[in-house]
């Protein structure tokens, strides 16, 4: 899948060229040709979309090859997106795709979305602004920490989804801060457990009382005046005095 521009709309669409025949120029731009015969005409040259092409199958094959949509791989380099609590405006671009596959276009980087995923929710979310941006801010957080998202589960959709819906993307954000930097106990297990997924922290059951944890502030050190007294156990010589410990 690469990013090109239509020449009819002048829109950024993924175009899947696994079954391209040949490229053609046209006046505008270039022609490509499938070997179903669909033909889809774009702005970019020919050479440009190989070379687009080449680096796409790069990656692919960087990638790791996994059944598991979040696994934890090495950095990758991307392109990192404004993370404000205030204002979660991106570049995401809600794309379709030409050549088969469901596709949203994340951070700038296209990612690959669950087969099972419902037509309708698909079709919500491609088109849903505040959905991709909050997709876009956990998985930001997510490749800082070294990990790699390689496909969109269904399950992680839907949730976004109703995050969205009920109004409570905020409250999502501070969780997706507390979940990848706090070290308040139950931030680490997560962590620690690669329980880190939208769905496992944002769910309708877990929202609130996870964003509840985000308010909490770390207890301060008791001051030495109220620490607790010494309790070693006294020595005594000889005659029975005491000679060390505690004496009251």
């Amino acid at each position: 899948m690469i990013l090109l521009t239509l020449i009819s709309s002048k829109q950024k669409t993924l175009v899947n060229l696994s079954t391209m025949l040949y490229t053609a120029p046209n006046k505008l731009g270039t022609e490509i040709v499938f070997k179903d015969g669909g033909r889809v005409a774009v702005t970019e040259g020919a050479e440009e979309i190989l070379k687009l092409e080449r680096v796409w199958h790069g990656s692919c094959t960087n990638s790791t090859n996994s059944t598991n949509s979040t696994n934890i791989a090495e950095p990758k380099i991307t392109t990192p997106i404004t993370t404000n609590t205030k204002n979660i405006s991106t570049k995401n671009i809600s794309v379709g795709a030409v050549g088969g596959g469901l596709v949203l276009l994340i951070n700038n980087m296209p990612i690959p979305v669950d087969p099972s995923t419902k037509p309708s929710l698909y079709q919500f979310s491609k088109t849903n602004e505040p959905l991709l941006n909050l997709l876009g801010y956990w998985m930001d957080l997510y490749e800082k920490q070294g990990g790699q998202l390689t496909m969109v589960s269904a399950v992680d959709l839907g949730t976004l989804s109703k995050v969205v819906r009920i109004g409570a993307i905020e409250k999502a954000m501070a969780i997706f801060d507390w979940l990848f930097t706090s070290d308040h106990y139950r931030a680490v297990y997560l962590r620690n457990k690669g329980m880190v997924n939208p769905a496992v922290v944002v769910s309708s059951k877990k929202l609130d009382a996870n964003y509840a944890l985000t308010q909490q502030q770390t207890l301060p050190a008791l001051p030495k005046s109220v620490q607790k007294r010494s309790t070693a156990i006294p020595s005594f010589d000889a005659e029975g005095n005491i000679i060390g410990g505690n004496n009251g």
